[in-house]
């Protein structure tokens, strides 16, 4: 009777808008002018440096780091994140087929239990746990063990996380994660700038496997202190051997992971510094330490980086071993981090609020995970990690950013995906080809000729067009052809017509 009772109102309800004798005052009824909003609120959105106008940032006291998670490496080299105190985890690095940042299943929520039409027990990756559980760096333990530790005077000792800390900040303008450190028993202050070189144009200085891990070290006080800062490597595994390396321009310890059968190399990682450091082994890790002298008011910047081969396309034709990764930054560090930063604070220098900046530029973070794929020389993507493969074309087509930070990359996407590998005879391109290689999702077909010309755009000349106009113009006549199959041929798509939704129109769309 309730149900009956509660239809009966939303009838009624319905009826008395219809009647209403002005669409405007119907317009104005179901969403009213006044919308009650904060006024204060409002003003953050256009006032930079409002109150309100926050940037990306955590600290310890509202316990809020842990939920903080920025990519730290390079573009299609893998994913690894730093939480909001500079701890990494994720390590998905090794050359595999991970399905989301982390692997985990969770019990549904309430609510969920006819999900999937109840065919799904507990929420996989796929079908949103990592966003309905957040992996943090305490939830998930890193296969790989590393850290890093300062002691002040050969005393006190504080590892770089939350918990040898009284304060703890971060605050992030992507691809840059800075963390300061303060405590009343640590007379240096302490700051964690952490990053992967990212240039926009310059694809290949932006997908380095590596890390770079500054740390800045300032002494305000009256007196000289001695700080050592370590840090460490290692994994609990039969098949790895650890090697210090010396050279002019760097010092490094690098793990090497051979297979079972010890025949051959399968990958490394290393952890190496431009300043003189000793290296060690202890308890299962390799590491290097770094002795520092810091005289009244001096101030002292350290650079470490963790670099990585595990044979990723998007490395391999200029790396060997992760030493190679490392020897390349510390010889081009300098350009590298000026380059970076020059980005960074070029994107910041304007007039708009802080959190429209950021939030215009977080999603392009993705570019620093697994989600983004070589094979050979062609680029492609998941639609999210490990799911989706061909870079499926209408979810790609939200996808903006990209290719006005890199516009070669997405060039080789149409060049030698969409229209080099997939295009069919009849000038469709299957929107997941791996899944149905013959299946064409209207919005992405549309959307690939539109991306065509926004590449066309972005590139200084007509090269292009010129050499993918017979691949465009058979994309076209695929839709011209659909258009004519329902007979009105007026320009309106009519028919079955697959889309992003995963459903099949069959009205008109203007796409």
């Amino acid at each position: 009777m309730k149900a009956v009772h509660s239809l009966l109102v939303g009838v009624l309800a319905l009826a008395r808008l219809s009647l209403a004798a002005d669409p405007a005052e119907l317009y104005r009824e179901l969403i009213p002018e006044d919308k009650r909003l904060d006024p204060t609120w409002i003003e953050s959105l256009t006032e930079r440096g409002h109150a309100l106008d926050r940037g990306i940032s955590g600290s310890k006291k509202d316990n809020t780091l842990k939920y903080i998670g920025m990519p730290v490496g390079g573009i299609a080299c893998g994913t690894l994140i730093m939480d909001g105190a500079g701890q990494l985890y994720s390590w998905d690095i090794f050359r595999g087929r991970p399905l989301g940042v982390v692997k985990q299943e969770i019990p549904l929520p309430e609510g969920y239990q006819g999900f999937r039409n109840g065919r799904i027990k507990k929420m996989r990756p796929l079908d949103g746990a990592n966003y309905m559980n957040p992996p943090t760096f305490d939830q998930f333990a890193p296969p790989v063990q590393q850290g890093f530790k300062l002691t002040v005077d050969g005393e006190r000792a504080f590892l770089i996380g939350p918990q040898d800390w009284e304060t703890v900040e971060f605050t992030g303008r992507w691809p840059l994660g800075t963390v300061r450190y303060a405590d009343p028993d640590c007379p240096v202050e302490v700051q964690l700038d952490a990053y992967s070189p990212f240039i926009p144009l310059h694809v290949e200085d932006s997908k380095l496997p590596a890390t770079i891990l500054c740390f800045s070290l300032t002494n305000p006080t009256s007196e000289s202190h001695t700080i050592v800062l370590e840090g460490w490597l290692g994994k609990d595994a039969k098949d790895v051997a650890s090697h210090p390396i010396d050279r002019s321009e760097f010092t490094a310890v690098v793990l090497e992971f051979a297979d079972a059968s010890q025949k051959k190399r399968r990958g490394s990682l290393g952890l190496g510094v431009l300043d003189t450091a000793k290296a060690f082994t202890q308890d299962n890790v390799s590491g290097l330490r770094v002795s520092i002298d810091l005289a009244p008011g001096a101030s002292r910047a350290v650079p470490l980086f963790i670099a990585w081969h595990f044979g990723h396309h998007a490395y391999t034709h200029r790396f060997d071993t992760a030493t190679d990764v490392i020897g390349y930054i510390a010889r081009s560090y300098l350009r590298l981090s000026s380059d970076t930063h020059s980005w960074v604070n070029t994107w910041s220098d304007t007039t708009l609020p802080h959190w429209f900046m950021d939030r215009s530029m977080a999603s392009a973070s993705t570019m620093q995970t697994a989600n983004l794929q070589f094979a050979g020389d062609r680029f492609w993507a998941w639609e999210g990690i490990g799911a989706g493969a061909g870079t499926c074309t209408h979810v790609w087509g939200y996808a903006q950013t990209m290719a006005r930070l890199f516009p070669s990359l997405e060039r080789n996407l149409r060049e030698k995906t969409d229209f080099g590998l997939y295009q069919l005879p009849d000038g469709g391109v299957p929107f997941r080809p791996s899944k149905d290689k013959q299946k064409v999702a209207i919005d992405g077909q549309c959307g690939i000729v539109l991306r065509s010309y926004r590449e066309h755009l972005c590139s200084v000349d007509d090269a292009f067009l010129a050499r993918n106009w017979p691949s465009i113009k058979k994309a076209v006549e695929y839709l011209i052809a659909f258009d004519k199959s329902d007979d009105a041929y007026d320009g309106l798509l009519d028919g079955q017509q697959h889309n992003t939704l995963d459903a099949e129109w069959r009205r008109p769309q203007g796409y």
